[in-house]
């Protein structure tokens, strides 16, 4: 054989073997998804490639950032970025892989940890899951609670019900992170119309009758006279005998028992208050005794009706009965003993009755100082002279009666007065001490 014929067999069978080995190459024109990847140490990710069913390749620019299976799933292994590469049929596509360290859900916020609501209102709670960037995939699902059903409900998605007047706390967590609870604290609370009053004293008070609930929260509007050219009212003071009052929330809390009440309220000194005319004795004075009763007190002209009567207490303030005691006392005679005579000492003893007044009290600058005073005298023995207690800027209002003389040193407020009687029959009180004790809201 001559060298040509040598050498175009040759070609022919190099030729045959390298169009054998193309065949057994496929030309496939593949997809992977998706071509980039988030991951965070630990995390598990299948990617997919199309058309499946191929013998593809799959690699790893570093294994110790992201390693690759030959099924195609990667695993992050440690924080950084990693190439993940696919190959078939001479043809490669990559994905790139980063992979960074796990900032889980530690906490949760909501807008407002303190919501007002009124009966029968809806809203929704919205949370945000802390930190704002945590890559946390754990169930995230969040828990609702109420600590009382019969103020407020909430369902699993945050919706809020208000029920009825009261306070409640609803609490929510993520339910597979206990410790990320908050609460929020919910007050449902009833307006106190003041136009639904009746005016009574020429207008300087108005009453009505309130269904109160033990513990239920209650508000006055911001403008309860419904005046539009008039400024709103700030810090609408309550009676202490029957509320708690948070002037910072504008909202106070019954503390008496459930039921109806005659409820009062004075444009002019900002006051609201309860009262039950039952609780006052129907001859409420002051001390009561036989033959020595110390006459009802005479209310100053904002507060006094044309004749003396039941309301002139309950418009005012709080009166009940807190004692009923035997008063010893040493009778003086009426002449004045001779000389060396000797004289037994002659003791009487009577009941008195002990009533205590809670009341507003507020400087008039008009030049009346005095609240209210006493007079009609019928017991020479019951002269109150001595004052004790939060007594500044409180003192006679003349010789002739006592009142509570208000000067310019006087700081408005809520006060406790008490009549207390000194049994000691040599006392030099003669009895009596009338005790202010100053209310803090």
């Amino acid at each position: 054989m001559n060298k040509f014929l040598k050498y175009s067999v040759f070609f022919v069978a190099f030729a045959i073997i390298l169009s054998s080995c193309k065949e057994d190459e496929p030309d496939v024109d593949f997809h992977i998804i998706p071509d980039a990847v988030n991951m965070i140490v630990g995390d598990i990710y299948p990617l997919t490639v199309n058309p499946a069913g191929e013998a593809y390749t799959w690699s790893s620019s570093s294994s110790a950032v992201a390693s690759v299976s030959a099924e195609g799933v990667v695993t992050a292994a440690g924080t950084g970025t990693a190439t993940i590469s696919v190959s078939l049929g001479g043809k490669t596509k990559t994905v790139t892989v980063t992979v960074g360290s796990l900032t889980a859900v530690t906490g949760l916020t909501v807008e407002e940890n303190y919501i007002k609501m009124q009966p029968n209102e809806f809203l929704r709670i919205e949370t945000t899951l802390l930190p704002l960037n945590h890559n946390d995939k754990n169930d995230l699902t969040l828990r609702w609670e109420t600590s009382d059903r019969s103020v407020a409900i909430v369902d699993r998605n945050g919706n809020l019900n208000s029920v009825s007047t009261g306070e409640a706390i609803i609490s929510v967590s993520v339910e597979a992170k206990p410790e990320t609870k908050i609460q929020i604290r919910i007050v449902v609370f009833e307006y106190l119309e003041i136009g639904n009053f009746t005016s009574l004293s020429g207008g300087a008070y108005s009453r009505s009758t309130f269904t109160f609930v033990k513990n239920g929260k209650y508000a006055i509007p911001a403008d309860p006279t419904e005046d539009e050219e008039e400024e709103e009212k700030e810090n609408i003071f309550f009676s202490l005998d029957f509320f708690t009052y948070d002037a910072e929330e504008d909202v106070a809390t019954f503390i008496g028992e459930s039921g109806v009440y005659d409820v009062y309220y004075s444009e002019r000194y900002n006051f609201f208050w309860a009262n039950v005319v039952a609780h006052v004795e129907p001859d409420a004075y002051w001390f009561m005794g036989p033959d020595r009763t110390m006459g009802a007190p005479v209310w100053h002209n904002d507060f006094a009706t044309n004749s003396w009567s039941m309301d002139n207490y309950s418009r005012l303030g709080y009166v009940r009965m807190i004692d009923e005691q035997m008063v010893t006392r040493k009778v003086e005679p009426e002449e004045e003993p001779e000389e060396g005579e000797e004289v037994e000492d002659v003791f009487d003893d009577f009941y008195v009755r002990v009533y205590q007044i809670h009341m507003l009290m507020r400087y008039d600058s008009g030049g009346d100082f005095y609240i209210l005073k006493w007079r009609n005298w019928t017991n020479p023995y019951l002269n109150i002279d001595y004052l004790t207690g939060d007594t500044e800027g409180i003192g006679r209002y003349n010789n002739s009666a006592f009142a509570m003389g208000l000067s310019e040193d006087f700081v408005e407020g809520y006060f406790r007065l008490t009549l207390t009687v000194d049994n000691d029959p040599e006392s030099e009180q003669q009895g009596t001490t009338l005790h202010f004790e100053r209310l803090d809201y």
